[in-house]
């Protein structure tokens, strides 16, 4: 389940929905109604937990998306090789 907490602001109040769950990494995203945190909570938070890549590859900017996907393939060859 989401949890979804309020945050005043200077001039509004923002609304923040979380997800958080063992083994997968940790997403907020911030709304302007907590009708609306609650739609994306309901609508998108099983598709998350199923693909959290989907959702994280906004959370960095180009530069580290880069260096992130580098990472990945490296030790996706790294057990390419230690298997054969």
């Amino acid at each position: 389940m989401a949890t979804i907490t309020s945050y005043k602001r200077k001039y509004c109040v923002a609304w923040r929905m979380q997800i958080r769950r063992k083994g997968v990494p940790f997403f907020s995203k911030f709304f302007e109604s907590k009708e609306k945190a609650e739609e994306w909570a309901l609508a998108n938070e099983e598709k998350y937990i199923a693909n959290p890549t989907e959702y994280i590859k906004y959370r960095y900017s180009l530069k580290d998306r880069r260096k992130l996907e580098f990472i990945r393939k490296r030790k996706a060859n790294e057990r390419r090789t230690k298997g054969e």
